[in-house]
């Protein structure tokens, strides 16, 4: 988990995950990670960076 660049998801006050399911966690590979984002989240934006309200999402 110390490795993962965006730890702070996990360990954020707002919604922490209890520090002995750290272990379980594991980071999807770019390309689930892409598969994920067209079919949960946007099919017309590739990632959040480029995410806008012009989509309808």
């Amino acid at each position: 988990m110390d490795e993962y660049q965006r730890k702070w998801i996990f360990t954020h006050q707002s919604m922490p995950v209890p520090e002995a399911d750290w272990p379980q966690i594991k980071p999807m590979t770019q390309a689930r990670a892409a598969q994920f984002w067209k079919e949960n989240i946007s099919a017309q934006s590739p990632d959040a960076e480029r995410l806008s309200t012009k989509t309808g999402q």
